[in-house]
């Protein structure tokens, strides 16, 4: 499976079918914060 970024997509004129969001919740946990 190939991950396109959607900067990647724009440059060719294509918009994503799918736009998976992994967040960022793990900026406000305390123990993500030490990694």
């Amino acid at each position: 499976m190939t991950a396109y970024t959607i900067a990647e997509l724009q440059a060719e004129g294509r918009s994503p079918e799918i736009l998976f969001w992994v967040g960022c919740a793990g900026s406000f946990d305390a123990r993500a914060q030490k990694v």
